[in-house]
């Protein structure tokens, strides 16, 4: 008796090993590849980058400097209003920090001209001083044409918190209501998936030289 139970113990064990376990993996794969569909689904042309002006708040410029290819998050930032520091401060902040390491990405705003107190206050707060990768432009444009030039939707074009997210191309795939937790989250993968080709390249040749030597 012992002995069948073993056998069937061990059939059990050779049926999981060989059924369960491979069906589980490629149910697994399948919805992460799914995913992903979606999520690129999302990217579509929306128009071009407007032009921007040539220097930031704080003196800098993109000229004469070697971006590159670069991923490039834009929008309206008016530091004076409370929830946009709730909201969007918190939120790209977050960004910054997460992608603050990489060269393919940039971060672009229109600020109120009449904004710049308020402007050194919060990037002296949460370290977004950063002439390499984040860049603020003084504007007397209002919120609606800001967002309207960036591509945004007529249904949020009057909101703060908005962004716009363009790819290497220059062209502004999506938009996003940061109000909306899942929409952050979404634009942090959408980040990831624009990364250009050639860096994870680099990356991969950097990786096989390291361990060559």
């Amino acid at each position: 008796m012992a002995e069948k139970k073993r056998n069937w113990i061990g059939i059990a064990i050779l049926l999981m090993l060989l059924v369960v376990i491979p069906i589980v993996s490629y149910l697994w794969m399948k919805a992460g590849f799914d995913y992903q569909v979606n999520a690129r689904s999302e990217l579509v042309s929306l128009g071009p980058v407007p032009a921007l002006p040539e220097a930031t708040i704080f003196g800098d410029t993109l000229i004469g400097k070697k971006m590159g290819k670069q991923v490039q998050l834009l929008g309206y930032f008016d530091p004076t209003e409370s929830k946009v520091l709730e909201i969007s401060g918190k939120y790209l902040s977050e960004i910054h920090e997460q992608f603050d390491e990489v060269d393919w990405f940039r971060m672009e705003f229109l600020v109120p001209e009449t904004a710049q107190n308020a402007l050194d206050e919060y990037v002296a707060e949460k370290g977004m001083k950063d002439p390499q990768q984040v860049f603020y432009y003084a504007t007397q444009q209002p919120l609606a044409q800001i967002n309207k030039q960036l591509h945004i939707g007529s249904e949020l074009q009057s909101f703060f918190n908005t962004v716009a997210l363009a790819d290497t191309s220059g062209t502004i795939v999506n938009y996003y209501d940061l109000r909306e937790g899942t929409q952050f989250v979404r634009l942090i993968e959408h980040i990831a998936m624009l990364r250009p080709q050639e860096t994870d390249q680099e990356e991969d040749a950097l990786f096989q030289r390291e361990r060559d030597f």
